[in-house]
């Protein structure tokens, strides 16, 4: 079976956000991302400055995907991992 080149190159991207207040739950949905753990889940209600370690697959080599001005807009920023 042939894939479409698009879909040839899966890896698994990470990043950390950071804010204060109600968590964007939105950029789950527009980033295609998930917490990354337990803790992260819990962290996603919890109030104050927090950072969550959030998730998803990327299928491109030269864009893992990650929307950080949409964050930004948010206020909450976002730095990328490994």
């Amino acid at each position: 079976m042939r894939y479409p080149k698009d879909l040839q190159y899966t890896r698994y991207t990470r990043a950390q956000v950071s804010g204060n207040g109600v968590f964007p739950l939105d950029m789950l949905r527009y980033d295609s991302c998930w917490p990354h753990g337990q803790l992260d889940a819990i962290a996603l209600v919890s109030q104050g400055q927090r950072s969550v370690t959030v998730a998803r697959w990327s299928h491109s080599k030269t864009n893992d995907g990650w929307n950080a001005a949409r964050w930004q807009s948010f206020g909450w920023s976002l730095k990328k991992m490994s």
